[in-house]
This record gives structure tokens, C-alpha cells and sequence, in this order.
């Protein structure tokens, strides 16, 4: 392990320990197989599931009407919805009128 390196770790240790106190045990973030943080992983199934339920239902005028209704606002004629990010809270933009209604918060 290069010198760099070697330092880089001890950084990172250090603020993983941040106020435990000596002698415990500390865990940092668990990595997936994939290299990447298991909340990110975690995180991305539940996107998955929620726009696997609820993209069928945008064509189902009732669920729409729902949609708005419980935000408030007018039904547009012809709603066009793409699903989006706003950070990592996830929810659909309806283009035509900008808005965005969430169907999960991130952990932003």
C-alpha cells in the first residue's frame, strides 16, 4: 500500500471512530459485492419496486385524478408524465405544468 494511500485510510478511520468510545467495535458502511455502499443499493431496489407499481397506473385516468386531487391541483387535459429525481427524492414530473409529485423521499 503506497504511503498516499496508507494516509487517506487513517483519515477515513479517524472520522468513522469519530466519538465511539475506546475499545468498541465500529462499523463502517457495509460494501456490496459491486463495490458500491449498501444504502445506495438498498435504496435503488425500493426505485425499482415503487416505478415497477405505480408506472402502470399512469395511464389509469382514476389514479391520476387521485394524483392531483390530493395535491390540489387541477387535472391538465393531456398530462405528460416522465419519472425524475430531484436529488435523490424520487417522483414523477408531469412536463406540461412542471410539477413534481414524490413518491419517495432520498436520503439527501
Amino acid at each position: 500500500m503506497s504511503v498516499e494511500r496508507k494516509r487517506l485510510w487513517s483519515i477515513f478511520d479517524e472520522y468513522v471512530i469519530r466519538g465511539a468510545p475506546p475499545g468498541s467495535v465500529v462499523i463502517s458502511s457495509p460494501i456490496a459485492t459491486s463495490g458500491h455502499p449498501i444504502h445506495l443499493v438498498s435504496t435503488a431496489q425500493e426505485y425499482s419496486r415503487i416505478i415497477s407499481q405505480v408506472d402502470p397506473r399512469l395511464d389509469d385516468k382514476r389514479f391520476i385524478n387521485d394524483l392531483y386531487s390530493d395535491a390540489g391541483i387541477k387535472v391538465p387535459n393531456k398530462p405528460k408524465f416522465e419519472w425524475a429525481f430531484n436529488f435523490t427524492d424520487l417522483g414523477i414530473h408531469e412536463k406540461n405544468q412542471s410539477y413534481f409529485f414524490l413518491f419517495r423521499r432520498g436520503f439527501n
